[in-house]
């Protein structure tokens, strides 16, 4: 857990037994193992007649296509110097974890290239402009 984040808040934290425990139990529609941590969506989160946002990687994109129906997705692009500076305004982040989140940034950008997703949102624009986007789509598409 980093500084600054809250069990329940901002994720679920479980010690890595739990959650290979919980993997065998087919808990996860989606994980991975990224960092040397699990980061993994239950089955049971969300209700399907509500509007549910995730944020995953590709392996939770190609999960989510494959086992739920009717799913809508929307990639909301930060750009690499956007993640950078976010990154390296982090306390305790090393050189290594760095180098390791802009190999994955990598692989997610051409996996995203190539994903056929239903909306795309860059927040190279102000965070205002950003949200009024993300709303306008719901509110548009989904309600």
């Amino acid at each position: 857990m980093r500084e600054g984040e809250k069990h329940g808040i901002d994720y679920f934290f479980v010690s890595k037994k739990e959650f290979e425990e919980k993997i065998k139990e087919g808990f996860f529609v989606e994980y991975t193992f990224f960092n040397e941590n699990y980061y993994g969506t239950p089955k049971n989160q969300g209700d399907p007649r509500h509007i549910v946002i995730y944020d995953c990687d590709k392996k939770g994109i190609e999960c989510f296509s494959s086992k739920l129906k009717n799913i809508k997705f929307v990639y909301v692009h930060a750009g690499e110097d956007e993640i950078l500076d976010r990154l390296k305004q982090r306390k305790n982040i090393t050189e290594e974890e760095i180098n390791a989140r802009k190999k994955t940034m990598k692989e997610s950008m051409e996996f995203a290239k190539n994903f056929k997703f239903d909306f795309i949102v860059e927040t190279s624009k102000s965070i205002n402009l950003t949200l009024n986007e993300v709303d306008f789509i719901i509110s548009t598409y989904f309600l």
